[in-house]
């Protein structure tokens, strides 16, 4: 995996460091920390970056808390006299910041004088148009591209990425003297802040020796200089605001500007009035990327007022057929929550909409979006031709009107992922009106269903199911623009009876085990949406029962004495007097007779030498992860499967030693060493 793959999660590393450590400060070096380690030893896959991340923290946040003493100890035998850092070091600063310096004064105008304004005098991009005369959308396209070029100009000059990084990094962590060190902390080697960094940390002065007009000035690394800004003189005209508004409307439009319009008073063009004196102007934050372009019916003529929709965002497009989407944190990482969207993937398509239309789709558009710190090309979208319908009645196995059950239409392009289900291009088309899409529906009395937006010339199946029966009915193929279609239930009894005991791998039955008769409703790319139907709790004999269980695809699910399992329930079997063996969870803890000799790190391996999963409590929070600490020769107490043959004692990342282990459900094993 790369390191701009990893570095988009930024965000979430930041949210999880401030979880895992209450001190600000210590926080910040969390972050670091998994940087750097991201920097050097970057994960083989690409399955799952965030859990990799997350790992990384975890392990860093353990091996703090841990060894903080004996560091402690170490660097106050290693450390010099505060202020008197080595010639070496000083050298090697200098030296680092002034090739960031060179850099940006090999920048051409009026890229230069963007970079200066943004991060040496603080200005927003709104700010910077003001004075320079150019819309806002051409001064973010002068930064992100100027601040790409510096980026691989530094990686020219200094062989790799993570060099100049970490040399940044280092100096700001050495002078610690400016909001420069605050910013970095927060945004520290993200993809599109990289060489943001180098030249906030250069030019904001936190190790500032070079004037912008080449010349010494010998200030002290730990000192920010004072920014004095000379008054105009009496000669000069007054600086008018430009009216950004109708240059950037001239632009999307293609026409002339009108003579004067640069120097027109702003007030009269609409633009916001000055803040009074004293009072700061609310900042808005900038989007990580903006999405834009034009939506067209078939014929070429604009679509007005359709709806574009990437993942969780979405736009609408003006009388042209133009539409912006600036996306935020959010809307790439996901809005939390387990019933709201995820973040956008990398397959999700952008798709646009309007009512009576088919969707315009295209597909995996979330990798230009999440793959590159390039401005987004604006993309043209084509909706298809008059969108069609399936519609018809949902009927029980009576013959009556099937109320209430949940019914989706299947074989649709799939968008994104949706908290339930996939969202497709079809559910999108018929739902442009909603504020936001869902991928089912629910009969009503009469049992019926209309599913619209669907694509001509193409064939879709209904599926039915009871979420409390787990019924299943499902349809043959239907062509688009089928109506009056009656999809039947099945009519065969259900099973009378599905039951059973659950026990421990001694033959021990296991009472108060949680028992869940589910089915699955969708699965797609890996994911599966579930839902259960009856659940029961088994007894001192370990015996569970379930009545009326349908025909259809089912199974169960146990959970209960700190593990889980699934028992599989086709439909052709009775299930009838099953034998559930379920594997339990015991408890131990750790502690060494030389705190000081003692490994840092345990870890618990089964008979085949495959890490367990281990639950245990710090500070207050309880945690499940593969490591468990040891502080001061002791470890918390863990809860870990009756599987558990191994302990594996690590010091520093290296295996020390092995022990054997015998874990018995309800019972605390110490192991002492």
């Amino acid at each position: 995996m790369n390191h701009d793959e990893l570095l988009r999660h930024q965000a979430f590393l930041r949210r999880l460091s401030e979880s895992l450590v209450v001190d600000p400060n210590r926080a910040d070096d969390l972050v670091q920390q998994t940087w750097v380690a991201a920097l050097e030893n970057p994960p083989r896959s690409d399955a799952s970056p965030r859990g990799w991340l997350a790992r990384v923290a975890r392990n860093f946040a353990i091996k703090t808390a841990t060894g903080e003493a004996r560091r402690r100890r170490r660097e106050e035998r290693a450390a010099r006299p505060e202020g008197s850092p080595s010639d070496e070091d000083m050298d090697e600063r200098l030296e680092l910041q002034g090739r960031v310096v060179a850099a940006v004064h090999g920048l051409r105008e009026p890229y230069k004088a963007a970079i200066f304004l943004r991060y040496y005098e603080g200005l927003k991009p709104a700010q910077i148009a003001a004075r320079q005369g150019v819309p806002v959308a051409t001064v973010k396209t002068r930064l992100r591209r100027r601040l790409e070029l510096l980026r691989e100009e530094l990686d020219r000059t200094f062989g790799d990425r993570g060099a100049w990084c970490l040399g940044l990094v280092a100096a700001l962590h050495a002078a610690d003297a400016s909001g420069a060190a605050a910013w970095l902390g927060g945004n520290l080697l993200g993809a599109k802040a990289l060489a943001t960094a180098a030249v906030a940390a250069a030019i904001a002065g936190f190790v500032w020796y070079r004037s912008l007009d080449g010349e010494s000035t010998g200030a002290e690394a730990s000192v920010v200089p004072t920014v004095v800004r000379p008054e105009p003189s009496g000669s000069e005209p007054p600086l008018r605001r430009p009216n950004v508004a109708a240059v950037a409307a001239a632009e999307r439009e293609q026409v002339a500007v009108p003579e004067g319009v640069l120097g027109a008073d702003a007030s009269a063009a609409g633009a916001p009035s000055p803040q009074p004196a004293g009072v700061e102007p609310e900042q808005e934050e900038e989007p990580l990327a903006v999405v834009e372009g034009r939506v067209f019916h078939e014929n070429g003529a604009p679509a007005v007022e359709a709806i574009v929709v990437l993942g969780p965002a979405r736009a609408t497009t003006d009388a042209g057929g133009r539409f912006t989407m600036p996306l935020d944190a959010e809307d790439l990482y996901g809005r939390g929550g387990f019933s709201s969207l995820e973040g956008i993937q990398r397959e999700s398509a952008l798709v646009a909409a309007k009512p009576g239309f088919a969707a315009a789709v295209l597909a995996n558009f979330g990798m230009r979006v999440l793959d590159t710190d390039e401005p987004l090309e604006p993309v043209e979208l084509f909706l298809g031709g008059a969108a069609l319908e399936i519609s018809g009645y949902l009927v029980d196995g009576g013959g009556l009107p099937a109320a209430g059950w949940r019914v989706k239409v299947l074989g649709g392009t799939v968008v994104t992922r949706g908290p339930f289900y996939p969202i497709t291009a079809e559910d999108v088309a018929a739902q442009t009106g909603a504020s936001s899409v869902v991928a089912f529906q629910e009969t009503g009395d009469d049992g019926a269903f209309r599913f619209g937006g669907l694509k001509e010339e193409r064939e879709y199946r209904i599926r039915a199911w009871n979420s409390s029966t787990l019924e299943i009915a499902e349809s043959e193929p239907l062509p688009a623009g089928t109506s009056g279609y009656v999809l039947y239930v099945s009519s065969d009894p259900p099973r009378p009876v599905v039951n059973g005991v659950v026990v421990g791998l001694d033959g021990t039955p296991l009472e108060n085990v949680r028992c869940r008769l589910t089915m699955v409703e969708h699965e797609h790319d890996g994911g599966t949406w579930m839902t259960t139907g009856q659940t029961v709790h088994t007894g001192p004999d370990g015996a569970f029962v379930f009545t009326d269980v349908p025909h259809t695809d089912l199974f169960i699910r146990f959970n209960g004495h700190g593990t889980g399992g699934r028992v599989d329930l086709p439909p052709e079997e009775p299930g009838r007097d099953l034998y559930v063996p379920l594997v339990r969870e015991g408890a131990f803890r750790f502690e060494a007779s030389d705190p000081e000799e003692a490994p840092d790190t345990l870890s618990v391996l089964d008979e085949e030498g495959e890490r367990l999963r281990m639950s245990f409590e710090i500070d207050g929070k309880r945690r499940r992860g593969r490591e468990l600490p040891v502080v001061g020769g002791r470890s918390p107490r863990a809860e870990v499967s009756e599987l558990a043959q191994w302990l594996v004692c690590y010091r520093d990342g290296r295996e020390t030693s092995r022990v054997r282990l015998r874990v018995v459900p309800g019972e605390v094993a110490v192991v002492r060493w």
